[in-house]
Order: structure tokens, then C-alpha cells, then sequence
């Protein structure tokens, strides 16, 4: 009896023991931020980023040149959700939107 009770208790401790390996990968990969190259091309009017107050919450702006519909991002948003964000927010079609990684991930590093 006591070696079954052994074996569930084993079991169970291993089973919240992974749940908790899980909850940790998946907060860390929410909390990891993707860097990007954003280029608006073929596109009638000039794109500002800035001026959009549904990217303030999504989007951290690094460098900018409007005139030439360049940016660098930062975001936690995968390239494709950028690419569909911006194409929705500005009625734009997959040619004119470029989304480049510059960066595969920037994590935040403990000293």
C-alpha cells in the first residue's frame, strides 16, 4: 500500500512539477520582444506610426522616416500580426506592407 501511494504521489509531483515548467515557457515567450524593419511601399499618402493610437499599446517605435514609410519596431507581436495589424489600420494589401526581423528575439538579460 505504501509503495502504491509512493508511485501516485511521484506521479502527481511530477505532473504540477511540469505544469509549472509550462506556465514559465509561456510567460517568458510573452514577455520576449521581436525587433523589426517596417516598410510601407507603392502607398498614395504618407504612413506616420505615431499617429495612430491603436499601435501606442503594441508598438514601440525605434527610429522612424516617414517620408520614405520606414520604421524600426519593437513589439511583442509576431511579424505576422504586425504585417495584418497595419494592413488593417491602414486598408493596405500585402504588397505594401513589408515586415523585415532584424532581430530573432530580445530577451531581457539579468546582471
Amino acid at each position: 500500500m505504501l509503495e502504491v501511494l509512493l508511485i501516485v504521489s511521484t506521479f502527481f509531483l511530477f505532473i504540477i512539477f511540469i505544469s509549472l515548467l509550462i506556465g514559465i515557457k509561456r510567460r517568458s515567450s510573452q514577455m520576449s520582444d521581436h525587433q523589426y524593419l517596417v516598410y510601407f511601399d507603392q502607398v498614395n499618402h504618407t504612413i506616420d506610426l505615431n499617429d495612430n493610437s491603436n499601435l501606442k499599446n503594441k508598438v514601440t517605435i525605434l527610429s522612424e522616416n516617414p517620408e520614405k514609410g520606414i520604421y524600426t519596431i519593437r513589439t511583442h507581436l509576431t511579424d505576422i500580426k504586425v504585417k495584418e495589424l497595419l494592413m488593417r489600420e491602414y486598408r493596405l494589401t500585402l504588397s505594401q506592407v513589408f515586415v523585415i526581423t532584424e532581430q530573432i528575439e530580445h530577451q531581457l538579460e539579468l546582471v
